[in-house]
């Protein structure tokens, strides 16, 4: 449990104070569900990638995605829940966002942080460059940063613009950092988080017949920016890191949850032996307890967090995801775990999901088309 000086109620979000404002009590929970879908206007929508490659307006009325198919950014109203228009961004030249795009962030006035193949920059929804934010590691000062430490999260914060907080993985070595590079005073911050480096027990590579690796199993590393904090997690276990902007504060944190695991179990040795070992780690991996980002919902003042625990069945000789037992923790502003319980309307992992009028929604690809399963939340 994180190092507190105060206990806190595992059952009420806040604990009793002279104010009188009643507090929800996520005690007791129940949930419905309803689907609802976008109309594309007759648009091929890039679902693809799952709308990870995508982001909001501050208000959520707006979702843009990024569509690798023509490499635009596609506008959703999520109010009206229709399409309203197509960007078209160019790859090369000066005003290029490159080749493969991971995350695009949504900053005021449309714009927009993208980041590809070391290529960084602030455009505008028309596809102008309106700030350059590339650099080169060599020419960086201040902490070390390894070059084969790639930067697989980035983040701008429009009141700092000349600076990009990251998070930078070294996959073959099993180390995470996050850090700040300052791009007009070419300088880089290391902030470390050695408490991820357990994901080495996690890893294993399955080598060819020439002694290279054919295939990769091990913990994903997210990290997502919300409530003005950069939150940094894996699949593997509950463990949060978490940078505070407004405090230049990175703390670390710990759950003790009383419904599952708090971390992934099992043995996985540095290399399988054999392509049949190599399939049960990978089933063995998927079935324990996996979890996702918390997301933020400024109405209640709280974060939702789903994880859960996927079932197998074997299908033509392969191990197939069937279903899963979904459970939803609930953090207050201050990453307090106050409540937990099974979404019992829930029977598959949930895909990319956010919070918006009240409701989870969650991305489902239906017959092509976007859409989103809400869930609905009541409580005492």
């Amino acid at each position: 449990m994180k190092n507190l000086l105060f206990a806190i109620s595992m059952l009420f979000l806040f604990s009793c104070s002279p104010n009188t404002e009643k507090k929800a009590d996520f005690s007791q929970m129940t949930f419905s569900l309803d689907t609802v879908m976008v109309d594309s206007k007759d648009e091929i929508l890039d679902l693809k990638s799952g709308l990870w490659s995508s982001d909001f307006s501050a208000d959520k009325n707006y979702l843009y995605n990024f569509s690798s198919n023509d490499h635009s950014i596609e506008k959703i109203d999520l109010d009206l829940l229709e399409f309203v228009g197509r960007f078209p961004f160019e790859k090369e030249g000066p005003n290029g966002i490159g080749d493969y795009i991971g995350l695009i962030q949504y900053l005021p006035e449309e714009r927009f942080y993208i980041n590809s193949n070391l290529k960084n920059g602030i455009f505008n929804l028309q596809g102008q460059k309106v700030g350059d934010l590339n650099f080169k590691y060599e020419e960086l000062q201040g902490d070390s940063l390894p070059i084969q430490q790639l930067m697989t999260y980035g983040f701008v914060f429009d009141e700092k613009p000349n600076q990009i907080f990251a998070v930078f993985r070294d996959w073959l070595k099993n180390k995470t950092s996050f850090g700040i590079l300052d791009i007009d005073k070419k300088t880089y911050l290391d902030k470390p988080i050695p408490e991820f480096d357990f994901l080495k027990d996690f890893t294993t590579v399955l080598n060819g017949d020439r002694g290279f690796p054919i295939a990769f199993l091990g913990p994903w590393v997210w990290a997502n920016k919300d409530n003005g904090k950069i939150i940094m997690g894996n699949n593997a276990s509950s463990d949060l890191y978490i940078y505070d902007f407004a405090s230049d504060s990175l703390w670390f944190e710990t759950f003790e949850s009383k419904l599952t695991a708090n971390r992934k179990t099992g043995t996985y040795p540095a290399e399988a032996a054999s392509k049949e070992e190599f399939d049960v780690l990978n089933r063995t991996f998927g079935e324990g307890i996996t979890f996702m980002n918390p997301v933020w919902d400024p109405a209640k003042q709280i974060y939702f967090r789903f994880s859960f625990l996927q079932e197998f069945k074997e299908e033509e000789g392969k191990s197939v995801n069937e279903k899963a037992v979904v459970y939803l923790s609930i953090l207050d502003p201050d990453f307090n775990l106050v409540s937990e319980t099974v979404v019992d309307v829930l029977d598959k992992r949930p895909n990319f999901h956010f919070v918006k009028d009240g409701k989870i929604w969650i991305f489902e690809n239906i017959d092509d088309e976007l859409a989103f399963v809400r869930l609905s939340i009541d409580s005492n």
